[in-house]
Parts: structure tokens; C-alpha cells; sequence
């Protein structure tokens, strides 16, 4: 029983300090931009009129959005891909038994 407590415990210790820092540089960010692009604002001035989804809307009527949207998913996609290839192709490399420049792939 005794252990289980520390255990516990010592999981809490552990998850604790993620738990903050991800709520403090992820979900509050978050909800801020969120907040912010409810209000069509400049950015140095303080004037800030609230137009609730009026944002959104004019963003989805842009062609030119959803051609950045679709270059970066397709950058995404083609970065996972090759990073994952190449690395693939190192850990084959690495994994044979006697091979020039060993210690260099490894590095790599």
C-alpha cells in the first residue's frame, strides 16, 4: 500500500511540471489568438471592434487561403515523408556489420 502511494506520488512529481508548461505555452496561447481573431484589429492601435465569425467567413470566401493551406499540407506531407525515408535508409545502413564510415552515419 505504502508503495503505491509513492508511486503515485512520484507520477504526479513527474506529470505535474508538463502539465503546466503545456497549459501555459499551448492552451493559453491558444485561446488567445482565438479570442483575438474574433475582432477585426490592427495591431498598434486600440481600437478593436468585436465582428465575432465575420473573420472566418471572409477567410473561407479566400482563394488564396485555401492555396496556402494546401502548400502546407502538402509541405507537411512531403517533409514526413523523406525525413522518414532517409532515416530509414541510414538505420539500414547502420545496421549491417561492417561498413565504411559507420561512426559517420551514426553521426548522422
Amino acid at each position: 500500500m505504502k508503495k503505491s502511494r509513492a508511486r503515485n506520488v512520484f507520477i504526479g512529481v513527474c506529470v505535474v511540471p508538463a502539465v503546466v508548461l503545456f497549459f501555459i505555452f499551448m492552451l493559453v496561447p491558444t485561446f488567445n489568438v482565438f479570442k483575438m481573431s474574433l475582432y477585426k484589429w490592427g495591431g498598434y492601435s486600440n481600437d478593436q471592434k468585436f465582428v465575432g465569425l465575420d473573420n472566418f467567413k471572409t477567410l473561407m470566401g479566400d482563394m488564396n487561403f485555401f492555396r496556402s493551406f494546401q502548400n502546407t499540407v502538402l509541405l507537411v506531407v512531403c517533409v514526413t515523408v523523406v525525413t522518414m525515408a532517409l532515416s530509414l535508409i541510414f538505420a539500414a545502413i547502420i545496421s549491417r556489420e561492417k561498413i565504411k564510415g559507420e561512426n559517420f552515419f551514426r553521426i548522422i
